[in-house]
């Protein structure tokens, strides 16, 4: 069965994802662990760095990403925005 994204208010199903293989599984994995290794060996200043940039693009896009929360969890939109 595959996966699918339901709008818990409506039950109206958004978007359905195909099941991945092991292949697609095993690949995952490898790349995750491997990035891993990487960041984990990088200077904690650059670590930093990076993540004071993803919250940067969180708030830039704080719309968005509410809106996102409130269609995959059913989230009110001020309590997805908070």
């Amino acid at each position: 069965m595959a996966y699918k994204t339901t709008y818990p208010f409506t039950g109206e199903v958004l978007k359905k994802y195909d099941n991945a293989t092991d292949a697609d599984l095993e690949q995952a994995l490898e790349t995750g662990h491997q990035l891993y290794q990487t960041w984990r060996n990088s200077p904690v200043a650059e670590r930093a760095q990076d993540l004071q940039k993803i919250a940067d693009l969180m708030k830039d896009r704080k719309e968005d990403l509410a809106k996102a929360m409130t269609y995959d969890m059913g989230k009110l939109l001020t309590e997805a925005q908070g």
